[in-house]
């Protein structure tokens, strides 16, 4: 499928009836849950989350990945939207969520991002050690052209301490862009700079970009430049940390170029810390893909 669109959306408008799909992985997706409680959404939420006995009875139904086609052919048609929580959603549930969803048939293919911001917690001053690093999915490794380039990094800045800087020492990178987020909950950008200052600190080979996390449609702008531009001359590597509102932008990307690779790390620390609760604040990103034709 091709991308046809990506803006913002405004999660008080527009919804019409179609199906809202969540992980409820953390208090902030219970939240959303409720937010969203409307009569003509389907709800659904993903087998394996852990906090699914929360919701009232009744109120949605459990879903396999295996069904996710099915599921679209009864509920959703290209007339309506696939409303979608990302808010707590494992890394690895996303990308299989996001390519059941491209391959489910559709001829369009709309889907309303939904991101709850946290509310600010410090993270734990223990730092581990990172325990391997690899694609996100078989399908976003990159580097599918014969012509051998060297690597490049394009690393999206979070607040877990020192994993970054471990990540750029792991692919030693011919060129780094570091993307910074910024949001209106402004004490996350203190704990990304300290957490990350002797990345940016040093900036001999690496470009820095600020984005916001509220302005979804600009960020995959400033994205998609520095994609382009690396795409001329080396692999790249997208390593996202921080918000997932940012590491799905980088599947998109992964998925529109199969020379870019998506990739994670994970460590002893990555367990999910379920009483995470949302600001207030949620990002609305409106995502269009059309088949293309012939397929």
């Amino acid at each position: 499928m091709e991308l046809v669109s990506l803006s913002n959306w405004d999660i008080s408008q527009n919804r019409e009836k179609g199906v809202f799909v969540s992980y409820l992985g953390e208090a902030r997706s219970l939240s959303t849950w409720k937010e969203f409680n409307n009569q003509e959404l389907n709800k659904f939420y993903l087998e394996g989350s852990p906090l699914a006995g929360e919701i009232p009875l009744g109120s949605g139904k459990s879903l396999n990945m295996e069904n996710i086609v099915k599921l679209f052919d009864r509920h959703a048609s290209p007339e309506v939207a696939i409303y979608v929580d990302i808010s707590s959603m494992p890394k690895k549930i996303m990308a299989d969520f996001f390519l059941a969803c491209l391959n489910a048939g559709f001829s369009l293919l709309r889907l309303r991002i939904i991101y709850a911001i946290a509310h600010f917690s410090k993270p734990g001053e223990k730092v581990y050690a990172n325990r391997s690093i690899e694609p996100v999915h078989e399908l976003f490794s990159g580097w599918s052209t014969p012509e051998p380039k060297p690597i490049s990094l394009i690393l999206g800045l979070g607040y877990e301490p020192h994993k970054a800087e471990g990540a750029a020492e792991f692919f030693e990178p011919s060129e780094q862009w570091l993307f910074k987020p910024t949001s209106s909950i402004g004490e996350y950008l203190d704990q990304v700079e300290d957490n990350n200052k002797n990345l940016l600190k040093d900036e001999e080979g690496r470009k820095l970009i600020t984005y916001s996390v509220n302005d979804p449609e600009k960020t995959f702008g400033q994205l998609g430049m520095a994609v382009n531009y690396l795409l001329k001359k080396t692999n790249p590597v997208l390593l996202p940390f921080g918000p997932k509102i940012f590491f799905l932008m980088c599947l998109i990307y992964g998925y529109l170029y199969k020379e870019l690779g998506v990739w994670d790390i994970h460590g002893e620390a990555d367990n999910q810390n379920n009483e995470v609760q949302s600001s207030g604040v949620i990002v609305g990103m409106e995502v269009v893909f059309q088949k293309i034709s012939g397929q």
